[in-house]
Order: structure tokens, then C-alpha cells, then sequence
């Protein structure tokens, strides 16, 4: 059940991160103001323009596109693993989800809150990942339990 829980997590990863950087891109999300060289903006000046049509610095473009890379490559783990019991997957799922979620921290005010969902699907794909590496724990029977039951006889001596 839990490679079912982890592939599911693995594809829809992929589907997210992809849908983020597709908002990301063409989605009017960044705000802007309309007056130039304003000290402050009212609201009627106010405007909102995709991420492609605002002057973003090289260093904010190589973590959008790094986020969605590392996303990328952390759902592919997950994928190798689920579906094809690769073991490196699994390490690769599992550094790139702690790797995903501090990047996707770092960046809680604004990309990364965006990329939050696909890297919430990933770490579901992680812990599925790790609930299937763990041997099954099977329920103890508490010696209060067992003292109150009767010992269980394999045949009726009482007859002989």
C-alpha cells in the first residue's frame, strides 16, 4: 500500500510543480507600481504583472527555476523507487524532500508559498517511502491481557 501511496504522491509532484512554475510565469502575481520613481505607491497606482514581464534578478530566476528542478528530481526518486524498486531512489527522494522544504521555507513570503503544495506531496511521498522501509510492527498483547485469558490447550486431556 505504501509504494501505491508513494508513486500517487510522486506523479501528482510532478503535476504540481509543474502547474506552480506555469502560475508562476504567466500569472499576474508580482505587484508593481504604475508612478515612477514614487517613495510610495497608493493603491490606485498599483498593478500586478507576471513574473516574466518584471525586472527579476538572475539570482531570483535561478531559485524559481532551482526549486522546480530540485521538485523535479525529488518526484523522479520517488517515481524509480515506487515503480521500479530502485534503491537510490529513495535517496534521492529523501535528501531532495529536506532539501525542497528548507528551500521552499526560505521563501515562505512569496515562491516558495507556491511551490508548497507539490512540495507537500513529495513529502508524502517521502514518509510513504519510509513507512515501506520499516519492518511491520505487529500489536502486543500487554501481560495484564494475557493473564486475564485462559492459556489456550492444543486437545481435551480432561476426557483420557
Amino acid at each position: 500500500m505504501s509504494r501505491r501511496i508513494e508513486l500517487a504522491a510522486g506523479i501528482a509532484a510532478v503535476a504540481m510543480d509543474v502547474l506552480a512554475l506555469l502560475l508562476l510565469l504567466f500569472a499576474p502575481l508580482v505587484p508593481t507600481c504604475a508612478l515612477a520613481n514614487a517613495t510610495s505607491c497608493p493603491a490606485s497606482s498599483l498593478r500586478y504583472m507576471p513574473l516574466t514581464r518584471v525586472a527579476v534578478s538572475t539570482a531570483g530566476w535561478v531559485y524559481v527555476l532551482g526549486i522546480f528542478a530540485l521538485i523535479l528530481v525529488t518526484a523522479g526518486g520517488a517515481l524509480a523507487e515506487a515503480r521500479f524498486s530502485v534503491h537510490w531512489g529513495a535517496w534521492v527522494l529523501w535528501v531532495g524532500g529536506l532539501l525542497a522544504f528548507a528551500s521552499c521555507a526560505l521563501g515562505a513570503g512569496g515562491v516558495g508559498l507556491i511551490y508548497l503544495p507539490a512540495i507537500l506531496s513529495v513529502c508524502l511521498a517521502a514518509f510513504a517511502s519510509i513507512s515501506g522501509h520499516l519492518p511491520s510492527i505487529q500489536p502486543v498483547q500487554s501481560s495484564a491481557d494475557a493473564a486475564a485469558q485462559p492459556p489456550v490447550s492444543q486437545g481435551d486431556e480432561s476426557n483420557s
